[in-house]
């Protein structure tokens, strides 16, 4: 059976959903017109690696185009006025 009473595993996810935090913050200014989400998501795999992690469960981090969900490849197409660019992070951190 698992304990989360040790104080590393209690810290260790909330350091995983700061480090998720800043890497949405760094990546929202570039979702923007003429960007594509295939540029967006090479930003998030850059900002997790410069940040010892990596975009996990296998396959995110995930852009969708005027998705409800990131649950989508990212796309080559530019983002138009009018696009909703969806931006999901999950990582591991040191795993």
């Amino acid at each position: 059976m698992s304990s989360f009473s040790s104080s590393l595993s209690i810290r260790h996810p909330s350091l995983c959903f700061l480090l998720a935090r800043e890497v949405l913050d760094l990546t929202g200014p570039h979702a923007m017109l003429g960007n594509t989400s295939l540029e967006l998501n090479k930003i998030v795999q850059e900002a997790c690696v410069e940040r010892n992690s990596y975009p996990s469960p296998f396959g995110c981090p995930r852009v969708s185009q005027n998705l409800p969900a990131s649950r989508y490849p990212p796309e080559a197409r530019p983002l138009e006025e009018g696009d909703i660019a969806s931006l999901d992070v999950t990582l591991s951190h040191e795993g």
